[in-house]
C-alpha cells in the first residue's frame, strides 16, 4: 500500500474509541434516568446544582463562580495598566 492510498484518521475516530465513547454516554444517561444523580436538564434551576448530591449552591457563591473569568480579566488589565504600562505602582 502506498502512502497516498492511506486514509488519515484521528485516533478519536477509531472504531474502538467510538464504541467506548458511546458506552460512556449510555452509562451517564443511565445514571440520570435511574435517579442515582439529579438530571440537570429535567428542571429549571436558577442556581448551580451538584448533580451527584442535589445540593444547590448558595446564590452568592454561584455569582462569584460564574463571574470569576470576567473578574480575572479585570484584575489582569488593572495589573498591566498600573504596573507594566505605567509607574503608578511598583512592580
Amino acid at each position: 500500500m502506498q502512502d497516498s492510498d492511506r486514509v488519515a484518521t484521528h485516533k478519536e475516530a477509531a472504531p474502538k474509541r467510538v464504541q467506548r465513547d458511546e458506552s460512556d454516554v449510555k452509562k451517564m444517561v443511565a445514571c440520570f434516568t435511574s435517579g442515582m444523580m439529579i438530571d440537570p436538564f429535567s428542571q429549571d434551576y436558577n442556581s448551580l446544582v451538584n448533580v451527584a448530591t442535589g445540593v444547590v449552591m448558595p446564590t452568592g457563591d454561584t455569582d462569584s463562580l460564574v463571574q470569576s473569568t470576567e473578574k480575572g480579566r479585570e484584575q489582569m488589565h488593572l495589573f498591566i495598566t498600573k504596573r507594566l504600562n505605567s509607574n503608578k505602582v511598583r512592580f
